[in-house]
């Protein structure tokens, strides 16, 4: 009989390591499907980012939400974004960042604009990325930015920080810090940009490991092929980088006592096998960024092939 339920519960524990492991790929995946994305505005170089350069959302500056020319980034083991933007207690130590840049896929009109939300008021041919000073009301030294003749698009800006924080509820301790008072149970959090400071998004709970490499085209010109996979401490030029390998582990959240849980139970730390008791398994996913190969620009050797320059 205890066997029996044993097993059950076994079971269960790995259906629901496999569904959290699909959940967080499907969500890094979709995001990283739209890096990069800047609406009807192709050429990054004629986005005017100057109306941004004082505004801080406390992450070391404004490049972490608005540097484009390099849509995604990740770090290796480390977190550089910590402080005020990302505290130490709330980053499992030797797993990876990544960060995600692009616009929202779906514009807004003028009068759904929040105060000191950020945006990307874009046409065909230039655009200006600023912070709303008021609510419903684009800044009239941006309208005035735009050329008569365009037809312009109201978007908001995206920035995403996917890391595993050590605790899903913050709350029994220090509030907001991972702390000995809380759960212990392991988390994909998103961060993205707000107001003043990133906002946490616990996404989904039980991912103790996020591992990235990046798939990097070293042709010259550009093929939009992957040549090798590197880790991110081995990446010399982020704007290289033409897909993502995401890698996710996944704990159960409670222990198997008997026997000791072995199913692929390694540390992200030193890689060797751990048996303290709970199922873990790696879930990975390969995800190609669409956006970086698409982009255009009068030079004819920078377009992916089989695109011309009227695609």
């Amino acid at each position: 009989r205890e066997m029996v339920r044993f097993s059950l519960s076994k079971a269960d524990m790995k259906v629901a390591c496999a569904e959290s492991g699909r959940a967080a790929l499907d969500v890094i995946a979709r995001d990283l499907r739209l890096a990069g994305y800047t609406g009807i505005i192709t050429d990054l170089s004629q986005i005017d980012f100057s109306p941004l350069e004082s505004h801080d959302t406390g992450c070391g500056g404004q490049g972490w939400f608005s540097d484009l020319s390099r849509p995604v980034v990740a770090y290796q083991g480390h977190n550089p974004f910590h402080g005020d933007c990302i505290p130490t207690a709330n980053f499992e130590a030797g797993t990876d960042m990544l960060v995600i840049r692009r616009v929202s896929e779906n514009p807004v009109t003028e009068s759904a604009a929040i105060k000191n939300r950020l945006y990307l008021f874009g046409s065909p041919h230039t655009g200006t990325a600023f912070a709303a000073e008021n609510d419903g009301e684009i800044p009239s030294s941006v309208v005035e930015s735009k050329l008569p003749s365009d037809a312009f698009l109201l978007y908001p800006l995206v920035a995403h920080i996917y890391h595993v924080r050590p605790c899903e509820d913050t709350s029994k301790g220090k509030p907001g810090i991972c702390d000995s008072m809380d759960d212990q149970v392991p988390v994909l959090v998103r961060e993205r940009v707000g107001l003043a400071h990133p906002v946490a998004e616990p996404l989904v709970a039980g991912i103790e490991g996020l591992e990235i490499l990046a798939g990097v085209d070293h042709s010259n010109p550009r093929d939009y092929e992957v040549n090798s996979y590197s880790s991110p401490g081995k990446v010399a030029n982020w704007e290289r980088v033409v897909s993502i390998r995401i890698s996710v582990q996944v704990r159960s959240f409670e222990r198997v006592f008997r026997p000791p849980a072995t199913l692929e139970a390694f540390s992200a730390d030193t890689g060797e096998k751990v048996l303290d008791g709970y199922i873990r398994k790696t879930f990975s996913q390969t995800v190609f960024l669409e956006n970086a190969a698409l982009r255009v620009s009068t030079r004819p050797d920078t377009l992916r092939p089989g695109l011309s320059e009227n695609a």
